[in-house]
């Protein structure tokens, strides 16, 4: 990899599976992506209808590691019509700041809009667009996410 080395990323993923441990009501969530790439990513709870997502993904035909934190509102639809049989359906709309590494890194904008459907208590499959905007450049990149939380 130029730039990087595999040990490298391999610990900055290791370190956000860890961080996972230390929050009481989070999920890990494996995330494939259209660039393609593989990630992990760390999610929390911060109230009812909100919650803060850490992802790293890599990109291993490029070398490209994408890094990236952002809150998001996630209204249970079930919860928000009163009906049952939408419980665990979550659309989700949330941006934050991320962090595309390459050769050299740029940090930019990140934003998500997406669907969650839970597959049962503690596992929820989701597919989500997710779009960067490099900070000083016109030209953002977007990307199709589809991935699997486990709480």
């Amino acid at each position: 990899m130029a730039g990087m080395s595999t040990r490298s990323v391999l610990v900055a993923l290791a370190v956000i599976l860890a961080l996972s441990s230390a929050v009481a009501q989070g999920g890990v969530a494996f995330r494939f992506s259209t660039q393609p790439s593989l990630g992990l990513g760390l999610e929390g709870e911060r109230a009812r209808s909100l919650a803060w997502r850490l992802f790293a993904d890599l990109e291993p035909g490029r070398p490209r590691v994408w890094f990236g934190g952002e809150f998001l509102f996630k209204p249970d639809l079930g919860a928000l019509t009163g009906n049952a049989a939408l419980s665990g359906v979550r659309p989700y709309l949330g941006g934050g700041v991320g962090m595309r590494v390459t050769g050299q890194a740029d940090a930019g904008l990140v934003s998500s809009l997406g669907l969650e459907v839970a597959l049962e208590a503690r596992t929820a499959l989701f597919l989500e667009a997710a779009f960067y905007l490099p900070f000083g450049e016109a030209r953002g990149v977007s990307r199709g996410v589809l991935g699997i939380v486990l709480r």
